[in-house]
């Protein structure tokens, strides 16, 4: 039977600019990422970067894949099949949102 583990990475964090914001770090050693989950209350939409590193201090980072957004007020997901021992997002609002927030997971599996 397959084990699983989540990571929030970001918790219910008030966006009010469209600067960059970079979640907690998720650490992929023992459990594959296997989906992002986006639960997206703010009133503006959000353009997301997967980026990754072989260390847990990011000194190195690495552009996975395409940015993805993810609309106002919608909960969506991207799959994450790829492998580095540490991930993270980048999330940047398209336009600087007024109201809400925003939270993000990693959904991981051995």
């Amino acid at each position: 039977m397959s084990q699983y583990d989540t990571d929030k990475v970001i918790d219910g964090e008030a966006i009010r600019d469209t600067n960059d914001v970079l979640s907690s770090v998720s650490d992929h050693r023992v459990f594959a990422p296997k989906t992002i989950a986006i639960c997206n209350k703010l009133n503006q939409s959000v353009d997301f970067q997967l980026q990754g590193s072989f260390e847990s201090a990011f000194t190195e980072v690495f552009d996975i894949g395409a940015v993805f957004n993810v609309a106002a007020n919608t909960n969506d997901w991207q799959n994450a099949d790829v492998y580095f021992p540490y991930l993270r997002l980048k999330a940047t609002a398209t336009t600087s949102p007024t109201t809400g927030d925003l939270t993000a997971y990693f959904l991981k599996r051995e």
